[in-house]
């Protein structure tokens, strides 16, 4: 996803882009931000983290479900 996140600001022009990633797009954006900084110009993360572990993806269906059930 950083590469296709790369591709488009490429598209878009040089200059350095604002970025924000909430939930699971923070991943993408600390990635992006870590791999391109110079292509970055803010960065605002919100509800994420750097890494997922076999816990974290082990509850994901047991959120989805509970999503689903109670919006």
């Amino acid at each position: 996803m950083t590469e296709q996140l790369h591709a488009v600001a490429l598209a878009k022009g040089s200059d350095p882009v604002p970025s924000h990633g909430h939930f699971p797009g923070g991943s993408v954006a600390q990635h992006f931000a870590g791999t391109y900084p110079d292509m970055v110009d803010k960065l605002v993360l919100a509800d994420c983290t750097p890494r997922y572990d076999d816990e974290s993806r082990a509850n994901w269906p047991l959120r989805a479900a509970a999503a689903r059930a109670t919006g």
